[in-house]
C-alpha cells in the first residue's frame, strides 16, 4: 500500500498538469455538492420559518353521536347547546387537551369550552360563548384570539375573573362597548375588550375564562358539570407534521372524534419540501456530471500514457501491479480533491451572509451537518476508486509488444 501511494505520488507530481485538473475537478465537485446540500438546508430552515405554522391550527371535537344534549340536558335545549359550526358535540375531561399537548407533532395544546347561548328569553338570537385558560394563551392565540386581535379595551390576564372579551361585530351590532356589563342569572360580567379576530378555527361573539365558562355553563344544564371541555385547540409543530398532529388528535379524543382547521398547512408544507429537494437534487445532478467528467479524464490519462504502461509490462510489471497503480493515482488525487473541496465549501459556509441573502433573522448563523462534509467526501473517494478501477481496465487491454512496436 504504502508503495503503491508512493508510486502515484511520484507519477502525480511527474504530470503536473493533468494531475492537478483532476484533483480540482475532484475539489469542484465535493465543495459544490457541500455548499448546495448545507445550503438547501438553510433554504428549508427559511420557507420553515415562513411557512412552518401556516395552517397548522386546528381544533379537536368529538361529534354528538345521538345523545341529546351532547351528554348533559339544557333548559332550553331548542336555543341552546355544545354546537361547534352547528354540529352538536360532547364534553371530555380536560386530561385528554393535555394528552394531545405531549404529541411529538403538537407545539401546545389549550382546552376550551363554547356553547351557544341566550341572555334573554325574549331574543331569539343565540350568542356564541367561549371560555379559554387565560395561563395558556400561546395556543390559543394562534386558533381562536390573540391580544394583537384587541381593537379597544385588553386581553384577558391570568387570574381575571367576571370578565369577558366581545367580538367587534357582536359588540357593534348589540351597542356594547368597554366598561358594559353583560348578565347571565344576575351575575355581572364586566367588558374589558373588543377583539377582531380575524379568520380562526374558533371564533365566538363572547370570550370568557374557562372557569367563568364553566359557570355559566351549569346555569343552563340540569346536572353541574367540572373539569370538562368539548374542544381543544391545537397548535402543530409544523405544517409538514400537521397531519400527523391531527391523527394524533383523533386517535386521543377517540369514537367520533374529528377536527376542524386551515387546508392551506398542505401547500405550505408541500413548498417547504419542494425547496429543499429542489436544490438538493441539483447539487447531485452538477456532482455526477463533475465526477463523469474527471472519470472520463482519468481515464484518457491512462490511454495517453500506453507508452509507459507497455514499458512497465516489458519490464517485469504484473497487471496487478500496473492496476494498483492506476487505482492508486486516481485514490490520491481523489482525497487530496475531497479533503480541499471540504475545506473549501467549510470556509464558504461560514464566511459567507447566507442568512442576510435568503432575508432570515440578521442573527442566523449558517451551520453545517458535519455528515454531509463526510459524505460529501467519501463519495468523492469512491468515485476516485471507480475511475481508476475502469481506467485500470483499460490498462489490461494493453500489449506490451503492440506498444513496443509503435516506439
Amino acid at each position: 500500500m504504502r508503495n503503491m501511494i508512493g508510486y502515484a505520488w511520484k507519477e502525480t507530481r511527474r504530470r503536473k498538469g493533468r494531475s492537478m485538473g483532476t484533483m480540482l475537478g475532484y475539489l469542484v465537485a465535493v465543495a459544490f455538492l457541500v455548499i448546495t446540500i448545507t445550503f438547501a438546508g438553510i433554504s428549508r430552515f427559511g420557507a420553515a420559518e415562513a411557512l412552518q405554522y401556516t395552517g397548522a391550527q386546528f381544533i379537536g371535537i368529538i361529534y354528538d353521536a345521538g345523545l341529546e344534549g351532547g351528554g348533559v340536558e339544557f333548559r332550553d335545549a331548542g336555543k341552546e347547546g355544545l354546537l361547534i359550526y352547528n354540529n352538536p358535540t360532547v364534553l371530555f375531561p380536560v386530561s385528554l387537551a393535555e394528552e394531545v399537548g405531549r404529541s411529538p407533532n403538537v407545539r401546545n395544546a389549550a382546552p376550551l369550552l363554547t356553547f351557544t347561548v341566550r341572555t334573554d328569553e325574549y331574543v331569539e338570537r343565540s350568542w356564541i360563548l367561549s371560555g379559554f385558560d387565560a395561563s395558556d394563551m400561546e395556543s390559543v392565540r394562534m386558533v381562536s384570539c390573540s391580544a394583537t386581535d384587541i381593537v379597544e379595551g385588553r386581553l384577558i390576564e391570568p387570574g381575571d375573573s367576571d370578565v369577558v372579551l366581545l367580538e367587534q361585530t357582536f359588540a357593534d351590532a348589540e351597542q356594547y362597548g368597554v366598561g358594559d356589563i353583560l348578565y347571565f342569572d344576575d351575575r355581572e360580567f364586566e367588558v374589558v375588550g373588543i377583539l377582531s379576530p380575524g379568520i380562526r378555527p374558533v371564533k365566538a361573539d363572547i370570550y370568557m375564562t374557562l372557569d367563568d365558562a364553566n359557570w355559566v355553563l351549569n346555569t343552563r344544564i340540569e346536572e353541574p358539570v367540572h373539569g370538562v371541555i368539548n374542544a381543544v385547540l391545537v397548535d402543530g409543530a409544523s405544517s409538514l407534521a400537521n397531519r400527523s398532529a391531527m391523527n394524533d388528535t383523533r386517535e386521543i379524543l377517540g369514537f367520533n372524534s374529528s377536527t376542524i382547521g386551515y387546508g392551506c398547512f398542505s401547500p405550505a408544507g408541500t413548498a417547504i419540501g419542494i425547496t429543499a429537494r429542489g436544490m438538493q437534487l441539483l447539487g447531485l445532478i452538477v456532482f455526477i456530471t463533475i465526477l463523469l467528467l474527471v472519470m472520463s479524464s482519468q481515464y484518457y490519462s491512462v490511454v495517453e500514457r500506453d507508452n509507459d504502461i507497455g514499458i512497465l509490462k516489458a519490464i517485469g510489471w504484473s497487471d496487478r501491479n500496473v492496476v494498483s497503480q492506476v487505482i492508486g493515482e486516481s485514490f490520491l488525487h481523489s482525497v487530496i480533491g475531497g479533503l480541499a473541496g471540504v475545506a473549501i465549501a467549510t470556509f464558504l459556509i461560514v464566511s459567507f451572509p447566507v442568512g442576510q441573502w435568503l432575508g432570515l433573522e440578521e442573527s442566523f448563523t449558517a451551520t453545517f451537518d458535519p455528515l454531509v462534509l463526510i459524505a460529501g467526501f467519501f463519495l468523492t473517494v469512491l468515485a476516485g476508486v471507480i475511475a481508476g478501477f475502469i481506467s485500470a481496465l483499460v490498462s489490461l487491454r494493453l500489449k506490451p509488444a503492440e506498444i513496443l512496436r509503435k516506439l
